[in-house]
């Protein structure tokens, strides 16, 4: 294998010749008495990073900023630029040896080794440290280009930040709209002032009502030999296409994944078929992903298979879109939660999800005007998400185009000057 060209003044170097690490106990933490209302973070160098924080003063490490955690033993590392007390033994703290090396430039080369452990055992000494990079000799140059995937990185946790703000403005959303409703002055009910009645799911204004599964819609089970209504087509000489619960994800169906769709010759007996406005629930395995096909089907013979099962309306007393957001809410859940079973396959059976409870305005103008708040949300949320999968495919390339030499930032250096 021919060695990668080292660019034109870059140097390719040990790690261990320009970081070197302490242990972390003299900054482990005492108690796991974690508040996010304390001050001082406690780290780990796996994805998790913030584990919590605590209210702990003493051996705190905050000198020689920023710094690298390693954990010794999946080699995972983290950049670190505030004081911050440490989780585990196993984790070492990597600070630069040599000043004129910036140490940010240095953890986005280490995230481009190609280096998978092998073995449980502690890594930095024995192989880790021994591994090469190639780093800019020029200082500027190493700062430029840590500049640059900084403002990156920024843009990126802004965004995280925003989607779960987001999120939680969602849910907040969602348990007062499915709680109260609103009312004909467009607010949201409050008992206080509005009137309120009981149901199986708690009080509910007065203008709502409740209703089993069973009385408002058919439960259609994806498995051989199901006893609910279906409808059966034969196709002698065509070809039928079978989705697999696989496919239903939190966010809806994915047709990505060519391989969970199978063609299979004739249609057999109880394999439900979908039509507009029919809803899917996985029932084994992964319970409670739901998808919503409010558009149009896919395929002209489009069947589900084992380990779902589809849920179709019988009457216009239910808007599809706030039935959808009533699917994706703790009222939902709760119910679902309680009556799962089986711990190596959990599923839910036809007979118990046609037992559950919906809750739902009277109105139709109502339930639209509830579903269109939260589907509001939802599309600020996936405008985030595809910010952030932008952002993050940007990273990805200019990693691999500064982090390599293949371009250079000379020229915006020579505009500074």
């Amino acid at each position: 294998m021919s060695e990668i060209k080292v660019p034109d003044g870059w140097e390719s170097i040990e790690l261990e010749k320009i970081l070197e690490y302490e242990q972390p106990t003299k900054y482990l933490v005492s108690s796991e008495n974690y508040n996010n209302s304390y001050k001082t973070p406690v780290l780990t160098a796996g994805k998790t990073f913030i584990l919590g924080y605590t209210d702990e003063t003493e051996g705190i490490f905050n000198k020689e900023l920023p710094v690298l955690i390693f954990d010794d033993f999946t080699t995972a590392s983290k950049y670190v630029n505030f004081p911050f007390k440490a989780k585990s033994s196993a984790m070492k703290i990597l600070k630069i040896r040599d000043n004129t090396i910036d140490i940010k430039i240095v953890f986005e080369l280490m995230q481009r080794l190609n280096f998978k452990p092998e073995e449980h055992k502690r890594h930095w000494i024995s192989t880790y440290s021994k591994l090469k990079i190639n780093l800019p000799k020029s200082k500027d140059e190493q700062q430029k280009i840590a500049e640059i995937l900084s403002e990156v990185d920024s843009a990126i946790t802004l965004t995280k930040e925003l989607i779960e703000k987001n999120k939680r403005l969602k849910t907040a959303l969602m348990q007062d709209l499915l709680s109260y409703g609103i009312d004909e002055n467009g607010q949201i009910r409050s008992p206080q002032t509005h009137q309120f009645k009981p149901s199986p799911l708690g009080n509910i204004p007065v203008e709502w009502d409740y209703s089993e599964f069973d009385n408002i819609l058919s439960v259609i089970d994806g498995d051989r030999g199901s006893n609910y209504p279906i409808e059966v087509d034969f196709y002698q000489d065509e070809y039928c296409m079978f989705l697999n619960a696989k496919n239903v994800t939190k966010n809806g169906f994915d047709f990505s994944e060519k391989s969970f769709i199978t063609k299979e010759k004739n249609s057999k007996l109880g394999k439900g078929k979908l039509k507009r406005n029919d809803f899917i629930l996985t029932t084994r395995g992964t319970v409670g992903n739901i998808a919503y096909f409010n558009q149009y089907i896919p395929f002209e013979h489009l069947r589900i298979n084992s380990g779902m099962v589809i849920l179709r309306p019988l009457n216009q007393d239910i808007i599809g879109s706030f039935f959808f957001e009533f699917l994706k809410s703790d009222f939902f859940n709760l119910q679902k939660n309680q009556v799962i079973f089986g711990s190596a396959q959990p599923q839910l059976t036809v007979k118990q999800i046609q037992k559950f409870i919906l809750i739902f305005p009277k109105s139709k103008q109502e339930q639209q005007k509830i579903a269109d708040i939260l589907s509001s949300q939802d599309e600020k949320i996936e405008k985030l998400q595809n910010k952030l999968t932008k952002l993050n495919h940007l990273k990805t390339s200019l990693m691999q185009d500064l982090l390599s030499g293949k371009i250079r930032v000379n020229k915006l250096l020579e505009s500074k000057q």
